[in-house]
């Protein structure tokens, strides 16, 4: 086989119909290489010229085995694209909203799932929060309120001895209105403890009449020998007082009220000094 200087080409694909002209022997001018689809190609190169000329005609041997169907030059058939098997052969579709949508569906999907997910944690995270808060502001309340409870329990406490002696100032006046005798133990009471003065005066309530005269017969009895007298005066119910060389005892149910709410407020004094202290 002859050795070949150059092989021309087209940039057409070659197809299994086709044979391509191999020319053996390298032409003096490149002007008169010959394409296989001839000088009337558009990319081929041309060179501006006034005239064309005919190129001659290469002295070349005869090809071996050559045929009348291989002088003719045939037409190039289209060019055979490879397409993946994947792929479809077919027309590809246009690409619309609907088409979209069914291809990403899958992942629209989890993507939606993940967002409401996302959502709800958002919100959950959220209300725990606000529930947090409400528990907090109602146990402040709670102790706020427990501390009230037990400072107002302190307070009637503290006050209740004096509520009881205001109490007992009251049932005790409504008693003396009921029996004028009621006095009577009181009223001996104050006496017997000034009974060594030299004289003694007791004065009572002079609409306690009943209790007048019975004063009267017990201060008369030989024990008193004649030292002791007694003296309705005006005033209330609750009047007692008994007066001597040696001063005046008061023993009035008055004056036994605020004696006993006087030392009620020491204690109360002396309570709140000592938890100060600690």
């Amino acid at each position: 086989m002859r050795s070949l200087s150059n092989v021309y080409k087209n940039r057409f694909f070659v197809t299994d119909s086709e044979k391509v002209p191999i020319p053996d022997v390298a032409f003096e001018d490149k002007k008169t290489a010959l394409s296989p689809r001839g000088e009337d190609d558009p990319e081929f190169p041309q060179e501006p010229s006034g005239e064309t000329a005919e190129p001659e005609a290469p002295e070349t041997d005869a090809p071996e085995e050559t045929t009348a169907e291989e002088n003719v030059p045939s037409e190039p058939a289209e060019p055979q694209l490879w397409v993946p098997e994947h792929i479809e052969s077919a027309q590809t579709p246009a690409v619309t909203k609907e088409t979209i949508g069914e291809f990403y569906a899958d992942e629209l999907r989890e993507l939606a799932a993940e967002v409401a997910q996302q959502a709800y944690y958002d919100a959950l995270n959220k209300k725990k929060a606000e529930l947090r808060d409400c528990i907090s502001g109602v146990q402040s309340l709670m102790d706020e309120l427990v501390r009230a409870q037990q400072q107002f329990i302190e307070d009637y406490t503290r006050e209740l001895k004096y509520m009881a002696t205001d109490i007992a100032e009251k049932m005790i006046f409504e008693h003396i209105a009921e029996d004028d005798l009621t006095l009577e133990r009181l009223v001996m009471q104050t006496v017997s403890s000034v009974k060594n003065a030299d004289w003694l005066n007791v004065e009572i309530s002079e609409r306690l009449v009943t209790l007048v005269d019975k004063i009267n017969a017990e201060l008369g009895k030989p024990e008193y020998n004649g030292r002791a007298r007694v003296f309705p005066v005006a005033g209330t119910d609750g009047v007692c007082r008994v007066v001597t060389n040696e001063g005046a005892v008061v023993s009035s149910i008055e004056v036994q009220a605020d004696n006993l709410r006087r030392a009620f407020r020491q204690l109360d004094q002396q309570d709140a000094e000592r938890s100060e202290q600690y």
